[in-house]
């Protein structure tokens, strides 16, 4: 992006929608801690978002994403 001119929207994503619930479990697993939610808002809205990285994926074909659990263990 630095080298070249690219105009417009890019979405940088993988394209793939995670729960909360599921990546604070990845993660409690891996520091090997507990944790526990104390306020939950339940509501009847589906927040699920998956973004559409069509433009990036055909401007950088080659690109490849790292798996959500590798990169966590990365940052941890």
């Amino acid at each position: 992006f630095i080298k070249n001119k690219f105009y417009g929207i890019y979405n940088i994503s993988s394209g793939k929608s995670y729960k909360i619930k599921d990546i604070l479990d990845l993660i409690s697993k891996l520091l090997n801690i507990e944790y526990k939610i104390i306020n939950k808002i339940n509501t009847k809205r589906n927040f699920n978002v998956v973004i559409n990285n069509s433009k990036f994926k055909k401007k950088f074909p080659k690109f490849k994403f790292t798996e959500l659990k590798k990169s966590i263990k990365n940052i941890i």
